[in-house]
């Protein structure tokens, strides 16, 4: 697919919000074809997973330049791997909050040492996965 973008063919169109017909963009036919199919598997609408991939990349640019760096787009990823490195951040950060919340109400320093390391643990598989596309 990554050579989809870079080959001269006939291009399709496709909205952002399809029932208004709002948000018209152009993209290479197969390119359209795959994210339909996509959106088919994943049980969404076309428009609907367009806008949740766009807000996903405007929030993933966001916490890339909140770690100092932005990403590079030498090898793009596939839009599924892409969504779900996504949620796992999302999932990450819930963890996260978690452990922060346990580690404050536990009496015991020797279970606080133990949920501190495994804060840091879930901290490091974070940024791993923030810094795999950072220059």
């Amino acid at each position: 697919m990554g050579d989809l973008m870079t080959k001269q063919i006939k291009d399709s169109y496709m909205y952002i919000d399809e029932e208004a017909r709002a948000g018209k963009t152009r993209m290479p036919i197969e390119l359209v074809k795959d994210f339909t199919e996509l959106a088919k598997k994943m049980g969404v609408y076309r428009s609907a997973l367009l806008r949740r991939v766009l807000e996903s990349f405007v929030l993933y640019m966001n916490d890339a330049r909140a770690f100092g760096k932005l990403p590079t787009f030498s090898a793009p990823l596939g839009v599924e791997t892409w969504m779900h490195e996504r949620e796992q951040i999302y999932s990450y950060t819930k963890d996260i909050n978690k452990m922060r919340i346990a580690i404050q109400n536990e009496k015991d320093v020797n279970k606080k040492i133990d949920l501190l390391a495994e804060q840091n643990e879930l901290l490091s598989n974070m940024t791993n996965l923030l810094n795999k596309q950072v220059v």
